[in-house]
């Protein structure tokens, strides 16, 4: 009877999770350089519940990334209609953007997944920085907290010249140039292609030379 109950109690838990809306962090899938400026995306899926409004913090490595402007996203313009968006403050001494909200106006609301914000960011050193989500709330029709899970990310910011990601500028990264020595490339462009002109050649190698 214990076994039964157990496996019961599972697959009640195993559906509650499925029935939590989500709220992810989308990141670039290429390699990032210091100096790269890029979107992130808070995307957000109801997982087929009625929401009308939704906000966030996000928490970022100031020594790693310098948030640039937040917009908004999607999410709440699916089916035409008005929306308020805002945010409290970007800090980039502290490492918080404060408060992204977005709510419909109106008595309407969405239940398709969409993004929900937009958030540019530039790397302005080396490093790693997680990108981590807090104090999210996503609001019902009926003002009430619909039940979510989180999903955060973290990202690597490498120097142009580190090109085997290894933190260390060397003889490796240079060997890393000369094996593909007179290739072309092509949009994105790998990272022994390091001024990125789509071919492969003695300005590569020096750039990474003179950085060691």
């Amino acid at each position: 009877m214990k076994i039964i109950n157990i496996i019961i109690a599972l697959i009640l838990l195993i559906g509650y999770a499925d029935a939590l809306s989500e709220v992810s962090l989308i990141i670039p899938a290429q390699r990032i350089n210091v100096g790269d400026t890029f979107d992130v995306f808070i995307y957000i899926n109801p997982k087929g519940a009625e929401i009308a409004g939704a906000q966030s913090n996000l928490l970022f490595n100031k020594s790693v990334i310098r948030v640039n402007s937040v917009s908004e996203g999607n999410l709440f313009r699916q089916y035409g209609g008005s929306t308020y968006f805002f945010i409290t403050k970007i800090d980039n001494q502290s490492g918080v953007v404060y408060n992204i909200v977005d709510v419909i106006l109106g008595k309407y609301n969405v239940t398709t997944p969409a993004t929900f914000a937009i958030i540019n960011v530039t790397t302005i050193s080396s490093g790693s920085s997680n990108l981590n989500l807090s104090n999210v709330i996503i609001a019902s029709p009926e003002a009430q907290p619909v039940p979510l899970s989180t999903f955060n990310q973290s990202l690597n910011s490498y120097s142009i010249s580190d090109i085997n990601g290894d933190w260390i500028i060397d003889l490796l990264d240079i060997v890393s140039v000369s094996q593909h020595f007179g290739e072309t490339t092509y949009y994105p462009y790998p990272s022994y292609d390091v001024n990125k002109d789509r071919v492969v050649d003695i300005l590569d190698m020096m750039v990474v030379a003179r950085n060691i």
